[in-house]
Parts: C-alpha cells; structure tokens; sequence
C-alpha cells in the first residue's frame, strides 16, 4: 500500500483507540512511521519516540530485505 504524501501523524490519532496493533513501516527509511499504543507495547518499546528511533535495518535478514523490495 502506497500513502498519500500528505498523511500526518496526527491524522493517525484515531487508530490509537484500537487495541489491536498497528503500525506503519517506511520501506524505503527501513524504519518505523508510526505506530498505535498497542503496537508500541508489542514492540517492547518504552515509547512511540523510541519505536521509531529504532534500527530495523541493522538486524533485517537479507530475506526480509529481499522480499520488501
């Protein structure tokens, strides 16, 4: 799925309230663009700031690379 350009996080507010995990994965960046509390919590992470500081690419097997591009 490719998201419009304009998308905010802010516009992503709502899907917070839902308890089933949720999160957006920038491809591209090999990172994390956002994430609902319930995805946040998933993760293990502390945060959403921390989630989506994290390094997904330093420990991408090169399978999982493969199968993104």
């Amino acid at each position: 799925m490719i998201l419009p350009a304009s998308l905010s996080h802010s516009d992503c507010k709502t899907l917070d309230a839902i308890s089933t995990p949720l999160w957006i994965f920038d491809i591209d960046r090999k990172a994390m663009w956002w994430a609902n509390a319930a995805a946040v919590e998933l993760w293990d992470a502390p945060s959403l700031e921390s989630l989506l500081e994290r390094d997904f690419a330093s420990d991408m097997s090169r399978g999982t690379e493969i199968r993104l591009n």
